[in-house]
């Protein structure tokens, strides 16, 4: 299991799709952000940016969402516990098939209300997050250069032992097998 980063949020949804997808992402500077949550339901989705296809996911409140790679999968985990990662061996649920992705030139982490149309221009030499002016939210974009992918991606929850309670909300890349 290998710990690639984290975003951060203030709370709302976090996009996670190709790289190219955001070259015209303007969050909150333009009305793309408002369009976006008013068109939000309770459940998470796949979206068209730019004709491209991107996941639409709401780790449900502000705070932290760490990612992880393993196996042939990578997690996006909200949770308020020390380590996440163990949650990476927990089975896949499939309580909610939310759509496919392609990653061409590689996978790109927005927070929704950051504008991300400097994306292409800014990426840094390796993984990692992107430091713009433009960017109010430190550490809100995080990029995985290289990666040539198609993914199903779920989300899921995992609950306490009672099943009344959630513990982790994960939003599961699983590659798809050639």
């Amino acid at each position: 299991m290998k710990y690639l980063s984290y975003v951060a949020t203030e709370g709302g949804p976090i996009l996670v799709g190709d790289i190219g997808t955001f070259s015209n992402w303007h969050g909150i500077d333009t009305n793309d952000y408002d369009d976006l949550i008013s068109e939000m339901d309770i459940n998470d989705k796949l979206i068209t940016i730019d004709k491209m296809q991107a996941i639409c996911w709401d780790p449900e409140g502000g705070g932290t969402t760490y990612i992880y790679e393993f196996s042939d999968k990578i997690f996006l985990i909200k949770g308020f516990e020390k380590d996440l990662s163990r949650y990476c061996l927990s089975p896949l649920n499939y309580e909610e098939k939310i759509g496919s992705i392609s990653v061409h030139t590689g996978l790109a982490m927005v927070y929704a209300t950051e504008p991300a149309t400097m994306i292409n221009e800014v990426i840094p030499n390796n993984s990692g997050h992107i430091i713009h002016e433009d960017i109010a939210f430190e550490n809100s974009v995080f990029v995985k250069k290289g990666l040539k992918e198609r993914f199903n991606c779920y989300s899921d929850y995992i609950y306490d032992d009672d099943k009344t309670l959630y513990k982790v909300k994960r939003l599961v890349l699983e590659k798809v097998k050639k």
